[in-house]
């Protein structure tokens, strides 16, 4: 009897101890219709997040910024939607780039779009600005190099050419 006691004690704490302190466990993640009728009917704010399973920087946000209790916990305020693969969502939104998140308001209006991977506590920074109904503008870090590259491929086939 007492090793049936201590053995369920022992599973007890084991279990406390895998509950994380702020109760956050994981982002409750939704397909995209489903998310966006959630936020219409409840007046919340959406996070779409455009990822794929081939991109090292998703991969990045995946297992460092959205496994953050702060993080989890905020977006507890948002539906958040999950989008991999939906070419017509992708064009829909002009997604160019993975990852990809955008805010948008419960009416399906962008308030914000956040290209490219972001840490932790910039990404937290983030999700209080536009819980507080301030977000801030966008930063991309990383150089478009979109526009230089199709000019400087112009500029030598011309050169080519002549």
């Amino acid at each position: 009897m007492k090793k049936i006691l201590i053995s369920l004690i022992v599973i007890f704490i084991l279990f406390l101890a895998s509950i994380p302190a702020n109760g956050a466990a994981a982002i409750e993640w939704h397909s995209y219709d489903e998310g966006m009728k959630l936020a219409a009917s409840e007046g919340r704010i959406a996070m779409v997040y455009f990822h794929s399973n081939s991109c090292y920087w998703c991969t990045q946000m995946n297992s460092k910024t959205f496994v953050d209790p702060d993080v989890i916990g905020l977006t507890r305020n948002f539906v958040c939607i999950e989008v991999q693969g939906n070419r017509s969502l992708i064009s829909e939104y002009h997604v160019t780039g993975y990852p990809t998140t955008i805010f948008l308001d419960s009416d399906g209006n962008e308030l914000l779009r956040l290209p490219g991977y972001r840490d932790a506590p910039t990404f937290k920074s983030y999700l209080k600005a536009i819980l507080e109904g301030h977000p801030p503008p966008a930063t991309n870090n990383a150089p478009d190099f979109g526009i230089s590259l199709l000019l400087l491929i112009i500029a030598g086939l011309w050169l080519y050419l002549r």
